[in-house]
C-alpha cells in the first residue's frame, strides 16, 4: 500500500500541496527560531530538531520558525476564520534546489501546529537520512475549542496536543495543588486552553473575585443546574453576565460561559435575545440527544439563529458519566456525521466527542480531531488509511474490518439493549429494534476475523464483543417471545437460554480483557465498563422459566 504526504498527517490540513520529496542527511538539516522560545515553541522546536542531528555548520537544508507580519504578503490566510491558530508551510528554493522550508503563523500555537504537522509529513529513513516532501500548506482549524475532560486526556496530553486537540475542562480532576499546577504547566507547553468550571455559588461576582483576579484562572464555566426551571436558568444567567461585564471591562481577555442542559426553545430564545457580550459562551449538554445515535440533527433552530449572528456556542456531549453504560465502538461515519454538524451550526466549542462513552479508543480520538479541525477534508475511507499508517496496521484488512463492524455496532447501540441491561431496573420494555440483527451478526462476525488476521488483541475483543452481543440480543428477544407465550416451548427456551448464557460469558471476557489493557494504558474512568461487563453476565440468570432443567445442564 502506497501512502502519500496527506496520508501521513492527522488532522488533514485544509489546503495542501506536493511536489515530491528529497533526502537529506541529519545532520546537515538545521531548525532555525526566529521567535521568542516560549515554552509551546521549544516544544514544536524540540519535536522537529529530534529529526536532526548535531553536525556542519552551514547546513544544506534549513526548516525556519518565523512569525507573519504586517510586511507579509501572501493571501493563503484571507479566508482564515480562526487566525490564532493559523499556519504556512511554504518550500524555500535555492535556483533549482530544495534547501528549506518557512514555517509562518500570527501566534505560538500557529507554530507549534505547524511543526506538528511537518514532524508528521518527514519520514526518518535510518540513523543517518531523513526523507522532506516539497510542500505547501495554509491550515486552520473550523471550530476554535476542541478537547477532552477525561483522564486519559490528562495522561495523553501530549499525544492529543499533537491531534490539535487544544482545550481542557478542568473539572474531574484532582483536587491536589501540585498535580493542578503540573496540569496548567503541560497546557502552557502544549497549547491547550484550560477552562475552570464552576458548580456552585451564592454570588457570581465572589467566583470572578476569587477565581480570575485572586487565582488568575480564565475561561470560568458555569454548570447550570439542570433542576432549575427556565425562570430559575434565565435569573442566573442574567447574574452571570452582569458579573461578567463589570470584570471584563477592564480586561477584553477574559473569557466565561455558561453550560446548561437543553430546556426547550423559549427557553433558548430567551438567554440568546439578551445582549451578550463578546467572549461570553453558551454551552449546551443534554445526553437524551447527544446520546442518541439515530441520524438526524441534535440541534435546534434557536441555537441556529444565535450562532448565524456571530454567537459563541459550545456542544457537551457528556461521555461516560451520566450512564453506567461503557461498549466498544469504533465509529468513523458516526463521529464525522456529527462534526459535519458542529461544523454547520458554527459551534466554536466542542468537548468530549466520542461515540456513546468510547473515550479511550485511539481510534475515535484520532477521528474526533480530524473533522473537528477540518470536517470537509478525507472521507472517512481516506482517514482509515491516514490511521493505518500512523499504527502500522494493514490498510485492506483493518478498512474491511471496520466496513463490517461500524454498521453492527451502530445498530447495536441503536437497538439500546446494552443502556437496557445496565440499568438498576431492567425494563425489556425500552429495547428497540436490531434492524436485520441476523446480518448485523453476520457482519460482526466477518469483522472478527479480519481483527484476527491483523493479531491485534484490542480490535479481536472489540469484534468479539459485538458479535456476542448481538447474538445475546437475538436470543434475548426469542426468550421474551416465548415467555409470553400460554405454553411455551420448553425445547427452544432451553436452547436459546443456552446460548444466552454462552455469549453473555464471551461478551464478559471480551470486555473485561479491553479493560484490563486499557487500565494499564489509560488509567482513569475504567468502572463503567466492568458495571457492563457485570451487566452481561446477570442477564441470563433473567430467563429462569424451567429452573431445574437450567441448573441440570449447567451441573
Amino acid at each position: 500500500m502506497k501512502f502519500s504526504v496527506k496520508d501521513r498527517i492527522i488532522p488533514c490540513p485544509k489546503n495542501i500541496k506536493t511536489k515530491g520529496s528529497y533526502t537529506f542527511f541529519r545532520n546537515m538539516t538545521k531548525v532555525i527560531v526566529k521567535v521568542d522560545m516560549t515554552p509551546i515553541i521549544s516544544t514544536g522546536y524540540e519535536m522537529l530538531n529530534s529529526l536532526c542531528s548535531s553536525g556542519y555548520i552551514n547546513p544544506n537544508f534549513i526548516i525556519t520558525l518565523k512569525k507573519i507580519d504586517e510586511y507579509y504578503e501572501g493571501k493563503e490566510l484571507d479566508k482564515c476564520a480562526n487566525i490564532k491558530q493559523a499556519y504556512i508551510i511554504k518550500p524555500v528554493m535555492n535556483g533549482k534546489n530544495f534547501s528549506g522550508l518557512d514555517l509562518l503563523a500570527y501566534t505560538d500555537t500557529g507554530l507549534y501546529y505547524a511543526c506538528s504537522t511537518l514532524y508528521q509529513a518527514i519520514i526518518q529513513i535510518s540513523d543517518k537520512e531523513i526523507e522532506i516532501p516539497i510542500m505547501e500548506v495554509s491550515d486552520w482549524p473550523s471550530i476554535e475549542y476542541r478537547g477532552m475532560f477525561l483522564g486519559d486526556y490528562v495522561k495523553c496530553l501530549q499525544h492529543t496536543s499533537t491531534l490539535k486537540l487544544n482545550a481542557l475542562d478542568y473539572v474531574y480532576n484532582t483536587k491536589n495543588k501540585e498535580k493542578e499546577n503540573e496540569i496548567y504547566a503541560d497546557c502552557v507547553r502544549y497549547g491547550v486552553t484550560p477552562f475552570s468550571a464552576v458548580f456552585d455559588w451564592a454570588d457570581p461576582a465572589e467566583i470572578f473575585e476569587k477565581l480570575y483576579k485572586n487565582e488568575r484562572k480564565n475561561n470560568l464555566l458555569f454548570w447550570m443546574n439542570e433542576q432549575w426551571d427556565e425562570n430559575e436558568l434565565f435569573y442566573e444567567t442574567t447574574r452571570i453576565i452582569e458579573a461578567f461585564k463589570e470584570n471584563s471591562a477592564a480586561d477584553d481577555q477574559l473569557e466565561a460561559g455558561i453550560i446548561t442542559n437543553y430546556k426547550g426553545d423559549k427557553a433558548f430564545d430567551r438567554i440568546f435575545n439578551l445582549n451578550i457580550p463578546k467572549n461570553f459562551s453558551i454551552s449546551y449538554c443534554d445526553k437524551t440527544k447527544t446520546y442518541n445515535t439515530d441520524v438526524r440533527e441534535i440541534t435546534d433552530s434557536a441555537i441556529n439563529m444565535f450562532t448565524k449572528n456571530n454567537g459563541r456556542f459550545g456542544i457537551y456531549p457528556m461521555i461516560a458519566f451520566d450512564i453506567k453504560t461503557f461498549f466498544l465502538w469504533t465509529a468513523p461515519e458516526f463521529i464525522q456525521f456529527r462534526c459535519a454538524e458542529f461544523d454547520r451550526i458554527r459551534a466554536h466549542k466542542v468537548m468530549g466527542y466520542t461515540p456513546y462513552a468510547c473515550s479511550f479508543l485511539k481510534f475515535n480520538i484520532a477521528a474526533f480531531a480530524e473533522w473537528l479541525w477540518n470536517p470537509k477534508g478525507r472521507n472517512t475511507i481516506d482517514f482509515i488509511k491516514a490511521y493505518s499508517y500512523r499504527e502500522g496496521l494493514d490498510f485492506d484488512k483493518f478498512e474491511n474490518m471496520l466496513y463490517y463492524l461500524t454498521f453492527a455496532s451502530w445498530s447495536l447501540q441503536r437497538s439500546n439493549f446494552v443502556q437496557c441491561i445496565n440499568e438498576e431496573e431492567v425494563d425489556f420494555k425500552k429495547l428497540k429494534k436490531l434492524s436485520r440483527a441476523n446480518q448485523m451478526a453476520n457482519d460482526a462476525q466477518r469483522a472478527l476475523k479480519y481483527a484476527q488476521l491483523l493479531d491485534n488483541p484490542l480490535l479481536i475483543n472489540e469484534a468479539q464483543a459485538t458479535y456476542s452481543a448481538i447474538i445475546s440480543f437475538i436470543c434475548t428477544k426469542k426468550l421474551l417471545r416465548l415467555s409470553s407465550q400460554k405454553n411455551t416451548n420448553k425445547k427452544k427456551y432451553l436452547v436459546n437460554r443456552e446460548k444466552l448464557d454462552e455469549s453473555c460469558k464471551t461478551v464478559y471476557t471480551s470486555l473485561m480483557e479491553w479493560a484490563e489493557y486499557m487500565k494499564k494504558e489509560s488509567g482513569a474512568y475504567d468502572t463503567y465498563i466492568y458495571e457492563t461487563a457485570k451487566s452481561f453476565l446477570h442477564l441470563p440468570s433473567m430467563f429462569n422459566k424451567f429452573m431445574p432443567e437450567i441448573e441440570k445442564k449447567t451441573e
